[in-house]
């Protein structure tokens, strides 16, 4: 019976380590584009740089928005690629870790993300 629950659990935590390096990596890449968006493909007009309505604070120039997209995407990426390298090496170990950093860059991101310019 033990082996059983011994599999199951292993199965749940591999699973749960390809969700959250997928989330990561998805989360890395929606990033990257838009620093990409703004940087390489001049797409400054599909963004309301400047004091257009409620917007979030990144939203107050260029800069700003360039360097809060980099942020992020360089901080979930790295996530992802921790959790890839766990999941290769089959350290389970390390789950906690990328569970809780994990949770806390997302609620970091949504939180931050909420604020706008209030001046």
């Amino acid at each position: 019976m033990s082996i059983w629950i011994n599999l199951l659990d292993s199965l749940m935590i591999r699973a749960l380590l390809i969700i959250i390096s997928a989330l990561c990596m998805i989360l890395s890449f929606v990033h990257f584009l838009e620093v990409y968006k703004v940087v390489f493909q001049n797409g400054v007009e599909n963004y309301p740089f400047g004091k257009e309505g409620p917007v979030p604070y990144y939203y107050k120039s260029e800069g700003l928005f360039i360097s809060i997209n980099l942020f992020w995407a360089i901080g979930f990426s790295s996530l992802g690629v921790f959790s890839m390298n766990s999941l290769k090496n089959r350290n389970v170990k390390r789950l906690s870790v990328i569970l809780i950093f994990t949770l806390i860059a997302l609620i970091s991101w949504f939180v931050q993300s909420s604020f706008q310019e209030m001046f």
